[in-house]
């Protein structure tokens, strides 16, 4: 620890610090231009320099470290005039365009010349004439205003590990321009515009709406991927204006991804729904909202009256809140008497409870994102994470820069964390669960790892060796295409590199990825002791916000609130104590389940809340059949979605920032939803609608607000319901059901390679784009600016072979189907593959994919690939 005295203040700060950190901690202002916490102290501004008794120059205090008996004056009369002169240097070539300017009222130097009362300036100066660059979608470029401080340049490289930007020129002609003068062509995520001190880079979706102190700010969280970025919610008369991220608040540092800074425009798209919508001959008419709930009861009502309650289902959301979903399983389980509740949990998530949380005997076992930057090694596998949840992998880039930890992908395709890894194991696509199982065998077989007798006294572990024995290296470069001596390489780093973490997504989006991917990785945890309580372990973000949340409030066909078991006697008796009736004793049908009793005809009548199936789901044209043959299809959603289209009746909701409720993250951490707008006029919250059919159909009397919500599960669930109070922000999910278990070990269930039918050479992988979340950012005109549709990422060797131009229209057909879509020849895919993202409705890549007979397994869809 260093003590000092600032301004007369004595301060105490550790080893390390700066001069600026410790008058930060003794709350002295220091001005600066070019500082920010998430970045390398550059110096370059010179508007903190410091006088610290005994030295014989300014010391600036972002660069200079504190020491032991420092005194520091920050506000002689010297510094000031310093800062006057450094104001008036930058004012001589700053354009005067304050009142046109987005970032007046918010911009450091425009603050800063008040604070100093520089009002007139003794140096003149030929003022800069670059041509503004609006070439972007999204950010525009006027080097006018810049000041050089170098901020946009180094978050661009050192947190986003792009650089994208740099520092061209020298002396008076020196700018901020992306290389060989070309237009801005980057990741679009915008960190440059977050700390941009004055107006040289702003936003366009911004551009000329709201002055900033005519906003209001309403602290919220990210409706998007499972990262839990705090965000704040900008609105000015029940308009959203922007989003924005404070470097304090949250886990994300104010950093924001492209989804997160520039998604919210589908809040106020025109493709709103604005009424509840009716299906008549020919098409939808709209009708009152007393109306469609008397509808939606009353068909309900009839369809279980003629044809029990097991030919009821319904769809839950990780799109909205814990709360929401807990009163759509209450309104199944209570108000109709049926289980029949799944998700899109089904083709990924789930996997994780089924897998990992039963193998470490605790969701202890999952860790925080702290665990990042506690790593010595890092181990992705099958993943893109820098985009499917990119501010994780800026906290990957971040240990890997700062920390030094060894960074390992096992990923067919290339990606930005590929490019910055410190080793990158090419296997092909669909073999993770191969690859991790032979590291496995290899770490027990060689006794790599100091941690394998304490593994060995856990339940199972005999199995689990035993299984995990045949992938033998040979086995492996056999099944996934990974040399013996990469293997054996990776083995022995991920042994030797403890405390290790590995890192995956388990998205229904990604069809590589299944149950037997969990029980390998959770497997290889165990036997280096990297997981359980207090442990780092195993990292798994999801593809949305609530996914966890979901399935503790009890959105799954087997489980009731807090994790139960729908089968435990006594979770049901205490659940029926709550609700004043009991749930169904028989696990309901699961999600492939339903479509198949859809499909059949058995399954009569869907309510789908937040969710679409005709999109997200796999074999589309299954899921077409399915949803037509109901006699009743309900959906509630903010858009006429490909799903919607096929309803009989259609409800419209609120997005997030039109309401309230908790939402938890990757790391299970519980963030709120605070509305910060009012919803659209004709639409509600999904509570509410909830809660009125709750009433229609007889299940109590309704609710109030959401807190009244609130209070009935901490009552029926206190493991959960105490973590969704207000007063209990960003505490950790618990569950009554998952606590306490040992560790055990489970045998890995894995075949060899998946037999390619014939005349279907390429392997279709599928995913998520970086500016991209579900289908909700379509809605949007900057985010399809910048990603108008899917290509198809297609290898230069294979795009040769078969004589396809970059950017020309390609035939990708399956077993399933085919579609057409625009190719992109790109270097970081392998030979033998492709890939498509699945946002959009054109092409249908889920019409090119097969369902699952499991829930929790996938195989990677063979497609062959024709000139179109």
């Amino acid at each position: 620890m260093r003590k000092l005295k600032i301004e007369g203040k004595e301060v105490q700060v550790s080893d390390g610090a700066t001069i600026l950190d410790a008058a930060q901690a003794a709350g002295v202002y220091i001005p600066t231009l070019c500082h920010d916490p998430r970045l390398t102290p550059y110096g370059a501004c010179r508007m903190c320099l410091t006088d610290v008794e005994g030295q014989r120059k300014l010391l600036p205090a972002c660069t200079s470290p504190a020491e032991d008996g420092m005194v520091v004056r920050v506000n002689t009369d010297y510094i000031k005039k310093l800062r006057r002169t450094v104001l008036e240097f930058l004012c001589v070539h700053h354009p005067l365009d304050c009142p046109v300017c987005d970032s007046a009222g918010e911009c450091s130097l425009q603050d800063m010349v008040f604070q100093n009362a520089v009002v007139a300036n003794r140096f003149k100066a030929e003022k800069k004439a670059y041509p503004v660059d609006s070439s972007n979608p999204l950010v525009e470029r006027n080097m006018n205003r810049c000041i050089l401080c170098g901020k946009c340049v180094r978050i661009c490289g050192e947190v986003q590990g792009v650089g994208a930007i740099g520092l061209v020129w020298r002396g008076f002609d020196t700018e901020i321009a992306p290389p060989y003068g070309r237009s801005l062509d980057c990741e679009f995520c915008g960190q440059c515009i977050a700390v941009c001190p004055v107006g040289a880079l702003t936003s366009k979706l911004f551009k000329y709406r709201a002055r900033s102190w005519l906003l209001d700010k309403t602290p919220s969280v990210c409706p998007h991927c499972s990262t839990g970025c705090s965000i704040s919610v900008e609105s000015m008369k029940g308009r959203v204006m922007r989003i924005s991220a404070e470097p304090g608040r949250g886990i994300n540092e104010g950093n924001l991804c492209p989804k997160g800074r520039f998604g919210y425009e589908f809040v106020h798209s025109p493709k709103r729904l604005d009424s509840p919508l009716q299906r008549g001959a020919k098409d939808f008419a709209r009708i009152e909202w007393s109306a469609a709930l008397t509808k939606a009861a009353e068909r309900l009502k009839e369809i279980r009256a003629k044809h029990g309650p097991a030919s009821i289902g319904a769809i839950a959301s990780p799109r909205i809140t814990i709360e929401e979903n807990y009163l759509l399983q209450k309104l199944m389980r209570i108000g109709l008497a049926t289980n029949n509740i799944d998700s899109i949990a089904a083709y990924g998530y789930r996997a994780l409870y089924d897998g990992l949380i039963p193998m470490f005997g605790s969701i202890d076992g999952l860790p925080e994102y702290s665990g990042i930057s506690a790593a010595r090694t890092i181990l992705v596998a099958g993943s893109n994470v820098t985009e499917t949840n990119p501010v994780v992998g800026n906290f990957i880039l971040k240990a890997k820069k700062t920390k030094g930890a060894r960074v390992i992908c096992v990923n067919p395709r290339g990606s930005k964390l590929t490019r910055h890894a410190n080793a990158w194991i090419r296997n092909r696509p669909g073999t993770e669960a191969a690859v991790l199982a032979g590291i496995s065998a290899l770490i027990i077989r060689d006794k790599l790892s100091p941690k394998l007798d304490e593994a060995r006294r856990l339940p199972g572990f005999d199995e689990f060796a035993k299984s995990v024995a045949a992938f033998t290296p040979e086995k492996v470069e056999a099944v996934a295409g990974v040399k013996p001596d990469e293997l054996k390489g990776l083995a022995r780093d991920f042994a030797a590199g403890s405390p290790a973490l590995i890192v995956f997504t388990l998205n229904s989006f990604e069809n590589s990825k299944g149950l037997q991917t969990c029980v390998a990785a959770a497997g290889l945890s165990l036997i280096t002791g990297n997981s359980g309580p207090g442990r780092i372990g195993l990292l798994v973000p999801g593809e949305t916000c609530n996914m966890h949340g979901m399935l503790h409030a009890g959105a799954a066909p087997d489980l009731l609130p807090g994790l139960s078991r729908i089968a435990d006697r006594a979770a049901r008796e205490a659940m029926a104590k709550a609700w004043g009736a009991a749930p169904p004793e028989a696990a309901g049908l699961g999600m492939e389940e339903m479509i198949s009793a859809a499909e059949k005809g058995t399954l009569k009548a869907l309510y789908v809340v937040g969710e679409n199936p005709m999109v997200n789901f796999p074999d589309t044209a299954r899921v077409r059949r399915a949803l037509e043959k109901l006699e009743f299809l309900l959906v509630q959603d903010l858009f006429m979605t490909e799903t919607a289209r096929l309803a009989h009746l259609v409800l419209p909701a609120a997005s997030f920032a039109e309401k309230s409720g908790a939402v938890a993250n990757a790391e299970m951490r519980v963030s709120r939803f605070v509305q910060a707008v009012k919803p659209l006029n004709g639409a509600f919250e999904d509570w509410k609608i909830l809660s009125n059919l709750c009433c229609v159909l007889g299940v109590g009397e309704g609710y109030g607000s959401v807190a009244e919500i609130t209070g009935e599960i901490r009552r029926a669930v206190p493991a959960l319901g105490d973590a969704l109070s207000p007063a209990a922000e960003g505490r950790r999910l618990g569950s009554q059901a998952a606590q306490g278990t040992a560790p055990s070990f489970k045998a890995l269930s894995l075949d060899g390679a998946a037999k390619r039918p014939d005349g279907f050479p390429f392997s279709l992988l599928t995913g998520a784009m970086l500016n991209h979340s579900g289908t909700v950012t379509r809605m949007g005109d900057g985010l399809m600016k910048v990603s108008p549709k899917a290509v198809l990422w297609i290898s230069p060797e294979d795009a040769k072979a078969l004589q396809i131009p970059d950017a020309s229209t390609v035939k990708i057909a399956s077993e399933k189907g085919q579609v057409f879509a625009e190719a992109k020849v790109s270097e970081t895919m392998p030979k033998g593959a492709v890939f498509l993202p699945v946002h959009f409705e054109t092409p249908a890549v889920n019409s090119l994919v097969g369902h699952s007979p499991r829930a929790g397994e996938k195989e990677v869809s063979a497609v062959k690939i024709e000139k179109g």
